[in-house]
């Protein structure tokens, strides 16, 4: 699955800054726009939804968290995937790679 979340993140990049850059005043109610974002969004989703097998897939998934985390570039992102999601996704990768984890990151999910 990491060739497909690399392949995915190689598809976020453009996305993301067609949506971020490619239109001079953002507006929610410019359909191009809401198409640029929803682009955005399926691709982050499609990236949580898909489990890493190695520490490329997962270091991806740690980005994208940490990238929103931080506010990404200037604080001026047009869309992101809910934290929620992606971080349910890590912790499942962390527990699959560190079977020692898996109680701990149970407890987080719940």
């Amino acid at each position: 699955m990491d060739k497909r979340i690399l392949e995915l993140f190689n598809e976020w990049l453009p996305a993301l800054r067609y949506a971020n850059c490619g239109f001079p005043n953002p507006d929610d109610s410019d359909p191009d726009f809401s198409a640029a974002c929803n682009r955005v969004l399926a691709i982050e989703e499609a990236i949580a939804d898909s489990p890493a097998t190695g520490l490329p897939g997962l270091a991806i998934k740690v980005f994208l968290d940490a990238y929103y985390a931080a506010g990404g570039p200037g604080g001026g992102l047009a869309v992101s995937v809910g934290q929620d999601r992606l971080k349910v996704s890590i912790l499942a990768d962390i527990a699959r790679f560190v079977p020692k984890l898996a109680p701990l990151c149970a407890t987080i999910l719940g």
